[in-house]
């Protein structure tokens, strides 16, 4: 009994010292940072519908049905939203003959787009709903590498480069301009491969003749592509890139 009577003091202390353990663990943590509009979005439009929504600086704003290079070459497809204090985004864009109107409302902490609905004409109501979701690379192969890209490109002088990575090997790029589709002349898509951590592929000018070609390799580390370019079926001997992917942030 003499033995037990000294060993309850000294459980008691280390469970109190695992109760205030376990609270500063508590109020250490850091909470889940919150998302930034900024990257490429997957949407589900009426339950099954599958589209996407690329958000870039300057508040610029591009549908992709059902994807980001799909629709390329139609410029009114890309707009400028407004949001507002309580995070909801507005847009529109136009096939030419009709007008949508988009409004939905951002939740960072999650990176979802809540409540959205569309309309035509005027109306942001009345078409139809859709949810839509920040793209968060995993794994490896496709499921890694998609997303919005941000970096350079050095030929005489460092200068912007954009690209962003779908599914079945699509890939759209931009470059010299604040945002991928703002400079006239410098859009391109192609198909790019994967093997291993390195990543190439072709793409060609949706404006007037050329393409080039690239390859470079992925880090995991700093989630970086630095490679090499050239013209034509050329890797190399124009100059070199590097990317960010900005669907991590």
């Amino acid at each position: 009994m003499k033995t037990n009577f000294y060993k309850i003091p000294t459980l008691l202390l280390l469970a109190i010292f695992g109760l205030i353990s376990c609270s500063k663990d508590d109020e250490t943590s850091e909470p889940a940072q919150n998302k930034v509009l900024l990257g490429l979005f997957d949407l589900t439009i009426n339950g099954s519908i599958e589209a996407n929504l690329l958000f870039e600086e300057g508040n610029k704003v591009t549908y992709g049905f059902g994807t980001i290079y799909d629709m390329v070459a139609q410029p009114g497809r890309r707009a400028t939203y407004t949001i507002d204090s309580n995070n909801l985004i507005k847009f529109s864009t136009t096939d030419g003959a009709t007008t949508f109107n988009y409004k939905a409302t951002y939740e960072p902490s999650t990176g979802k787009l809540l409540n959205g609905t569309y309309g035509l004409g005027t109306a942001f109501e009345g078409g139809g709903s859709f949810t839509g979701q920040k793209y968060n690379p995993n794994s490896t192969g496709f499921s890694l590498i998609k997303g919005y890209w941000v970096g350079k490109y050095n030929k005489i002088s460092e200068k912007p480069f954009y690209a962003v990575f779908e599914e079945n090997s699509q890939i759209t790029t931009g470059a010299d301009g604040p945002s991928l589709f703002i400079q006239a002349g410098s859009i391109s898509k192609g198909n790019y491969i994967i093997s291993g951590n390195t990543i190439s592929g072709t793409c060609t000018y949706i404006e007037g003749a050329g393409s080039y070609s690239f390859t470079g390799m992925y880090d995991a580390t700093t989630k970086k592509i630095t490679g090499t370019y050239g013209f034509g079926s050329n890797t190399s001997g124009e100059g070199t890139f590097f990317l960010e992917n900005k669907n991590h942030n």
